[in-house]
C-alpha cells in the first residue's frame, strides 16, 4: 500500500486557500457538491481527496452532510445513522490524536491533526463509502423552515391557526418557565405529529424559531424552562430542546429503525451546537417530523449494496497516486519523518511477466492491488461492524 501514502511535508499555512494540487478551496468544494449530485463518483472521489490531501476533513464531511441532510433526506433513510457514525467516528480519531501528540489538549478546532488523519485507510474508506451512497441515492430537496410573516404573530392569526383539541398533546413534557407562546407552539406541534398533519408542524416549528429570533434582535429572549436531561450544558433553557423533547416523545412508540435515524439526527443537532447555529441546523428538526409522520417501519434495505460500495472504495485509492504527483517533500521540514518512509521492494519478474506489454504488466499490477485494498477494506468493516 506504499503507493497510497502521502508524504507531503508541507503545513496547513503552507496549503493557504489552495488544496494538494494547487487550485482554489472554494472550487473544489463547489465541484465535490456538483458531482456527488450528478452521480460522478470517480471525480467525486478525485475532490474529495483533494481536500483531503490538504487537511480539509471537515470540508468533506460537511460537504456530505449538506447533501444528505438538504440533498437526500428521506429518500434514504438509513443514511442519517450510517453518516452518523462516520461522523462520530472521525472525531474520535482527532481526538485520539491530539490525545496522543498534541501538548496544548486545549486546542479546540484541531486543524492541525487533519493533515496526520490524510493516510488513515478507515477514514479515506468512511469517505468514500459515504460518497457512493449518496450518489446512488435518490435526490429530493429536503423541507426547509416556513417564512413566518409579521402579521402571522398577531393573535388573531394565531386563533385561525391553532387546530389542538386540548392540551394535553406535550402531557408531561412542560417545565417551570415556559411561556404561553411557546406552551402554545408545543402543544399544536404534538397535535401535528399525532394526526400526521406534516404541514401543520412544520409551521409551528418555523413559527416558534421566527419568534425566538425576533425576541432576541429585539435585545429579549424567550422564556423556557431548563431540560438539562437532553442537553446538560449551558443554554438548556433554548427553546430548541423543548422541540426536541417533543419530537422524541412521539418516536418512542416507532420502529427501532425509525428511532435510530432520528436519535442520529437529534445527536448531530447537538454536536458543536451554539445559539447562532439553531435555524442553520432547523432541517434535522423537520427531517424528524417527516421519519414520524411518514415512516412507520423500515423492512427494506436501502443503504447500498455492500459488495459494491467496498468495491467501489477499492478503486478510489488510486486518485491518490494522482494526487502524489503534486506531492512535495522536504528533508529538513517538521513534517519529514524518516522511520515512516519505506522503500518499494524490486521483484524479480518472472519469464511470464516478461513476456507481458507494459501495459499488461500495469494492469496486473492494478487488479493486484484492487484486490489487497479489498481484503483490507473488508476486515476493516468487519472490525468497525463489531465495534459499533
Amino acid at each position: 500500500m506504499e503507493h497510497f501514502i502521502i508524504k507531503d511535508t508541507r503545513s496547513l499555512k503552507d496549503f493557504g486557500t489552495n488544496t494538494f494540487s494547487g487550485y482554489k478551496k472554494t472550487d473544489v468544494i463547489q465541484e465535490l457538491k456538483k458531482k456527488i449530485m450528478n452521480c460522478d463518483k470517480q471525480n467525486a472521489f478525485l475532490w474529495a481527496f483533494e481536500l483531503l490531501g490538504c487537511g480539509e476533513i471537515q470540508k468533506i464531511y460537511d460537504t456530505l452532510f449538506f447533501i444528505i441532510f438538504k440533498k437526500i433526506g428521506i429518500e434514504n433513510p438509513r443514511l442519517p445513522h450510517r453518516f452518523y457514525r462516520r461522523y462520530k467516528f472521525m472525531i474520535a480519531l482527532r481526538e485520539h490524536y491530539v490525545s496522543q501528540y498534541s501538548q496544548n489538549q486545549k486546542n479546540k478546532s484541531m486543524k492541525w491533526v487533519d493533515l496526520e488523519l490524510r493516510n488513515q485507510t478507515s477514514l479515506r474508506n468512511h469517505i468514500c463509502e459515504l460518497i457512493t451512497i449518496c450518489c446512488e441515492s435518490k435526490k429530493e430537496t429536503s423541507p426547509s423552515c416556513i417564512k413566518i410573516k409579521r402579521n402571522e404573530f398577531s393573535g388573531a392569526f394565531i386563533k385561525t391557526k391553532a387546530k389542538a383539541d386540548t392540551n394535553d398533546y406535550i402531557y408531561g413534557l412542560r417545565r417551570r418557565n415556559d411561556s404561553n407562546e411557546v406552551i402554545l407552539a408545543m402543544n399544536e406541534i404534538g397535535y401535528a405529529l399525532k394526526e400526521k398533519n406534516e404541514t401543520h408542524a412544520f409551521f409551528w416549528i418555523s413559527w416558534i424559531l421566527e419568534w425566538d429570533f425576533l425576541l432576541l434582535k429585539n435585545g429579549s429572549k424567550l422564556l423556557c424552562g431548563d431540560r438539562y436531561h437532553i442537553y446538560a450544558r449551558d443554554e438548556a433553557n433554548d427553546v430548541v430542546w423543548f422541540i426536541w423533547e417533543v419530537l422524541l416523545k412521539n418516536s418512542e412508540n416507532l420502529d427501532k429503525d425509525v428511532r435510530l435515524q432520528i436519535h442520529s439526527c437529534f445527536q448531530l443537532y447537538k454536536y458543536d451546537w451554539t445559539p447562532g447555529k439553531k435555524r442553520s441546523k432547523s432541517h434535522l428538526m423537520l427531517l424528524c417530523v417527516e421519519y414520524i409522520i411518514k415512516m412507520y417501519s423500515m423492512r427494506h434495505e436501502t443503504i447500498g449494496k455492500l459488495k459494491h460500495i467496498l468495491k467501489e472504495s477499492a478503486n478510489s485509492f488510486f486518485h491518490i497516486e494522482t494526487l502524489k504527483k503534486h506531492e512535495i517533500v522536504e528533508t529538513n521540514s517538521s513534517l519529514w519523518k524518516l522511520n515512516s518512509v519505506k522503500t518499494r521492494d524490486k521483484l524479480i519478474p518472472s519469464e511470464k511477466e516478461k513476456q507481458m506489454t507494459s501495459k499488461q504488466r500495469e494492469k496486473k499490477t492494478r487488479e493486484k492491488l484492487i484486490k489487497s485494498s479489498e481484503e483490507k477494506i473488508w476486515t476493516v468493516y468487519k472490525l468497525d461492524k463489531q465495534m459499533n
